[in-house]
């Protein structure tokens, strides 16, 4: 039996009895960057491991053109991460001169020969991940909460796209289909 990488880490924080937050961002609107989210319960306050990420990407099909002018046809995507803005991260948990701060950074490292599709059929995806293992204080985390995702930059918002894997054009070369984070944390208690 093969398990994903999704799989592999849920076995990871069951077998230590850690509590998994795991945010699937999605957008609310085609071409959106804000993502809504609905947890079961709120979360209190307490000290949050960044632990993984997981970002799908709709990469460059049309090699012919140069879309971004950087002098190469293979149109990477994109410039070392995205950021997300999450309302719970509030006061200086981040200091970043990108943005302001307060952003947390989801890294994409394009590699090549990453790009993969289930049939002949399908569109490529890039899946990236990146691991991490950053201490962040957390306020109340709502039950209900949107989030925004922004370019490297900090400023630029990041398009995402609900269309399925194989519907894109080229239009959507470089857009978001789905931002995978993953934070362990103390306990899902709601009284100490």
């Amino acid at each position: 039996m093969t398990l994903n990488i999704k799989q592999k880490y849920f076995y990871l924080i069951v077998y230590y009895k850690m509590p998994l937050l795991h945010l699937q961002l999605l957008p609310i609107a085609e071409g959106s960057n804000v993502c809504e989210v609905i947890l079961p319960h709120e979360i209190r306050s307490q000290v949050f491991k960044y632990k993984k990420s997981l970002i799908t990407v709709i990469p460059d099909e049309n090699t012919s053109a140069d879309a971004d002018s950087d002098g190469s046809n293979s149109d990477m995507f994109p410039a070392g991460c995205v950021m997300v803005d999450l309302p719970f991260f509030t006061g200086y948990e981040i200091t970043s001169n990108v943005g302001g701060g307060g952003l947390l950074p989801v890294v994409c490292k394009a590699e090549a020969g990453q790009y993969s599709a289930s049939s002949s059929s399908e569109a490529r995806r890039a899946d990236m991940e990146a691991d991490y293992h950053i201490n962040l204080k957390a306020e109340e985390i709502p039950s209900t909460f949107r989030c925004s995702v922004l370019k490297a930059d900090g400023r630029t918002p990041q398009p995402f796209t609900l269309k399925t894997l194989g519907a894109q054009t080229d239009n959507e070369t470089g857009f978001v289909r789905q931002i995978d984070l993953f934070f362990e944390y103390e306990t899902n208690n709601l009284f100490f």
